[in-house]
C-alpha cells in the first residue's frame, strides 16, 4: 500500500525523487582498446526495482501514441518485429548488387547515446509532436558514421567515389563497420567471413567465461544443465546474423566444427564420435539445420508484418520478379522452403495465422533421457563419459586396440583371454570380472522385480544389455517410476566405471610389459 502511494504521488506531482535516480554503478570493459582507459568502459547501472515498475506504467500510457507516430523503418523496441528486420534490406541490396553486377554506397548514420547524455530538449520537442510530454528517441553523432562502396564481388579494381558529408563534415571512407550486430564490408563473400570470425571469436570467449561455473566435461555440471547453457549462451552468438548471411559450404563447415568440438568437449568424447550420435544425444540440430530454422522463423516473421511495413512490400517483390538463379534472400527462403516441402513462399504472405501458432508446429529437438538422469554425486559425474562412449561406440575394445596400437591379442578379451572382446563380453559375458558384476546386477534385477514391473524370466542377456546401456527404452513398456530409472542408471554407471577402470590396469600393465621387453 505504501509503494502504491508513493507511485501516486510521483504520477501526480511528475516528478521522481532523486533518490530513486541513484544505483549501483559497474564499469563493464567494451572489448576494445586498452583496459586501463576510462573511455573503454561502459557504466551499468542498477537502479532501484520501484522504477521498473514507473517505467512499465509510463510505456503502457504513451506506446499507443508512440506507435502511430513512429517512423515506418523503426524495428528495434517494437512489438513483433526486431533489428533483423532492420538488417533484411539491407542485406537485400548486397544481393541485389551481385545479381545485377553493379556498385552501391552503403551509408551508415550512427546513433549515439540514446538517453544519457542526448539533449533533453531536442526529445521533448520530438514527443510534444507526437502528442507525448515524456522523453524519447536519438541523436546522430557525425564522427562514427561511415560510408560503404559495395562491390557485386570482390576486387582490388579501384574505382572513383563520391564523398559524402554530414553537418558539413566529410564522412569517412571505411572498408567495414558494425549496423545492428553485424559486420558490413565491401561484399557479400566479405560479409559472411567477418562475420563468421567474429561470431568464432565471440562463443569461445562465452564460453571460457562459463567455465568457472562448471561448464566444462568431467567435474563439471549435469550433462543437461551443461547443454542447456550452450543452447542459451554460445548458440545465439555463434549463429547470430547467419539468418541474413545465409553461408554456404566452405564458411558453413567452420561453424559445424566448432558447434561439433565443443559439444565432444563438453562430454568428454573423442574427436572420431560420430555426429548423428551428438546430435541424437544432445538434441541439437546440425548448424544447417539451425539456420534455415532461423531463416524460416525470421521470414514468418516478415509474413506477419502489416502490408504497409518495408520488408514485407520487398518480399512480394523480389518472389515474384526474381528467378531461383538470384541472390535474393528471398530466393533463398524459397529454396529452403521446397527442400523441406513447405510449400509456397508467395502464399505464406498473405497468411492470418500467428508467429508463434506457426513456430509450434515444429518438433523441437530435445536432449536424450539418459542425460537427463541427474548425478547423485561428484564421484557418479565422473561416471558419465565412460557410459557415453560405450553408448556412442567410441570405447576402445581389444579388437580395435590391436588394430590401432598393435597391443595385446588380436581380438581376445585382455582380461579372460578366452573369447573376442564386444559390449556383450565386456558386460555380461567375461568372467574375470563376476566379483565386480553379480553384486551390483543382482541389486538391478531387485530393483526392476520388486518395484517394477518386470518379471525375473524377463531378464535375458539382451534384456540386461538394454538396461545397462539405456533403461529409458523400456521405460514406457514396464512402466518404470523416475525414481527408479534413477537408481538403476546410477547403478548402471557405477558398474561400467568398476569394470572400465579394472579393464585399463590390466591394459597399463600390458603396455608396461611391453616396454620393459
Amino acid at each position: 500500500m505504501l509503494l502504491l502511494n508513493l507511485i501516486n504521488i510521483i504520477f501526480k506531482e511528475g516528478k521522481v525523487p532523486d533518490m530513486l535516480k541513484e544505483g549501483l554503478l559497474t564499469p563493464v570493459f567494451k572489448n576494445k582498446g586498452e583496459k586501463n582507459m576510462a573511455t573503454n568502459y561502459r557504466g551499468i547501472t542498477v537502479l532501484p526495482v520501484l522504477n521498473k515498475v514507473i517505467e512499465t506504467i509510463v510505456k503502457l500510457r504513451i506506446n499507443p501514441a508512440v506507435l502511430i507516430t513512429q517512423n515506418v523503418t523503426q524495428r528495434g523496441f517494437t512489438a513483433g518485429s526486431g533489428p533483423a528486420n532492420a538488417a533484411l534490406p539491407v542485406e537485400e541490396i548486397y544481393r541485389e548488387a551481385k545479381d545485377n553486377n553493379q556498385e552501391y554506397e552503403l551509408v551508415l548514420l550512427d546513433a549515439k547515446s540514446a538517453f544519457d547524455v542526448v539533449i533533453h530538449s531536442h526529445l521533448m520537442k520530438r514527443l510534444y509532436h507526437a502528442g507525448i510530454d515524456d522523453k524519447h528517441w536519438t541523436i546522430i553523432q557525425t564522427k562514427k558514421s561511415v560510408a560503404i562502396n559495395i562491390k557485386p564481388k570482390p576486387t582490388k579494381k579501384e574505382t572513383l567515389l563520391e564523398e559524402y558529408t554530414l553537418n558539413e563534415a566529410i564522412m569517412p571512407r571505411v572498408d567495414s563497420a558494425m549496423h545492428l550486430g553485424i559486420i558490413r564490408t565491401n561484399s557479400m563473400k566479405q560479409n559472411i567471413i567477418a562475420n563468421i570470425e567474429e561470431n568464432l571469436k565471440k562463443s569461445r570467449r562465452s564460453a571460457y567465461a562459463l567455465l568457472g561455473s562448471g561448464f566444462h566435461g568431467e567435474n563439471g555440471l549435469d550433462m543437461e544443465t551443461i547443454i542447456h547453457l550452450f543452447k542459451i549462451y554460445i548458440l545465439p552468438v555463434l549463429l547470430y546474423g547467419m539468418d541474413l548471411l545465409t553461408p554456404q559450404s566452405l564458411d558453413l563447415e567452420k561453424l559445424e566444427k566448432f558447434q561439433k568440438k565443443m559439444l565432444k568437449q563438453l562430454m568428454s568424447l573423442p574427436t572420431n564420435t560420430p555426429d548423428p550420435a551428438i546430435n541424437i544425444l544432445t538434441g541439437i540440430l546440425p548448424v544447417e539445420a539451425q539456420i534455415h530454422l532461423k531463416v524460416m522463423t525470421l521470414f514468418i516473421n516478415v509474413c506477419t508484418q502489416p502490408n504497409e511495413s518495408l520488408e514485407k512490400q520487398l518480399a512480394r517483390r523480389q518472389l515474384c520478379i526474381k528467378s531461383m538463379n538470384s541472390n535474393s534472400w528471398f530466393i533463398q527462403v524459397k529454396t529452403i522452403m521446397l527442400k523441406y516441402d513447405l510449400g509456397n513462399a508467395s502464399e505464406w504472405l498473405d497468411i492470418q495465422m500467428k508467429k508463434d501458432e506457426l513456430l509450434n508446429k515444429a518438433k523441437k529437438g530435445k536432449i536424450h533421457p539418459i542425460l537427463r538422469i541427474k548425478h547423485q554425486s561428484p564421484r557418479d559425474s565422473k561416471r558419465v563419459p565412460t557410459k557415453i562412449k560405450l553408448l556412442t561406440g567410441t570405447y576402445i575394445l581389444q579388437p580395435l586396440r590391436y588394430k590401432i596400437y598393435k597391443e595385446g591379442t588380436e581380438d581376445h578379451c585382455i582380461a579372460c583371454e578366452c573369447k573376442e572382446e564386444t559390449l556383450e563380453h565386456l558386460l555380461i559375458e567375461c568372467e574375470a570380472w563376476n566379483y565386480l558384476r553379480d553384486p551390483i546386477l543382482q541389486t538391478i534385477k531387485n530393483l526392476l522385480t520388486t518395484n517394477g514391473n518386470v518379471r525375473v524370466e524377463d531378464l535375458t542377456c539382451e534384456m540386461t544389455i538394454q538396461v545397462l546401456m539405456d533403461i529409458t527404452k523400456i521405460q514406457k513398456i514396464y512402466r518404470i517410476t523416475s525414481d527408479l530409472i534413477s537408481q538403476i542408471e546410477f547403478q548402471s554407471r557405477r558398474l561400467v566405471f568398476l569394470i572400465h577402470n579394472a579393464r585399463y590396469q590390466l591394459v597399463m600393465k600390458d603396455q608396461a610389459k611391453k616396454k620393459a621387453a
